[in-house]
């Protein structure tokens, strides 16, 4: 495979973020992905904010684009999460693990 861009989006609420610099402006990872599984951190490992309130439905997407960012290569993924009482919760197929 060649060197191809990477979009991971966070959605709130139809506000888009996008890794790896989270900014509203468009970001991506440009890299070599080699056939088979690569693991991106694209969050470090933070303590969670007291008195974050409640949320739901907020969402994580990722795809890998050709270079040219005209086409989607394989298949776009999707983790939903909300929290309550600033305790996370996660939910979603084909993206990384669920908080333990």
């Amino acid at each position: 495979m060649n060197v191809v861009p990477l979009f991971v989006l966070l959605d709130v609420y139809g506000q888009y973020w996008f890794a790896p610099g989270w900014e509203t402006d468009l970001d991506y990872y440009y890299q070599l992905f080699q056939p088979g599984l690569t693991t991106i951190t694209a969050i470090e490992t933070f303590n969670w904010p007291a008195g974050a309130g409640a949320a739901d439905g907020i969402r994580f997407w990722s795809a890998l684009t050709n270079a040219s960012m005209t086409e989607v290569l394989g298949n776009v993924a999707m983790v939903s999460f909300g929290w309550k009482n600033a305790l996370p919760m996660a939910s979603g197929a084909g993206c990384g693990r669920s908080p333990s």
